[in-house]
């Protein structure tokens, strides 16, 4: 399937770990630039599709003078 989701509001410097309902890794994607967004384009490290199910992430990251920030915990759902 083709697509991307994009995670937005973030920090300069983030990192979006991605993984399915039972809490199996699926990918992490990473930013350091200034526009406050990923795009992931829905496929796990192996390159593969992932398949329509609900999904946790969490977000890491640092702030402008390079402090972390609090980590953010949330979930979306892919439907194909």
């Amino acid at each position: 399937a083709k697509g991307y989701l994009t995670f937005a509001n973030l920090t300069k410097q983030a990192s979006v770990y991605i993984f399915d309902i039972s809490g199996r890794f699926i990918n992490k994607i990473e930013s350091t630039e200034t526009f406050g967004g990923i795009r992931w384009d829905m496929k796990d490290s192996n390159g593969n599709d992932v398949p329509t199910g609900i999904y946790i992430y969490r977000v890491t990251g640092k702030d402008s003078s390079g402090k972390d920030v609090e980590d953010k915990v949330n979930k979306f759902a892919v439907i194909k």
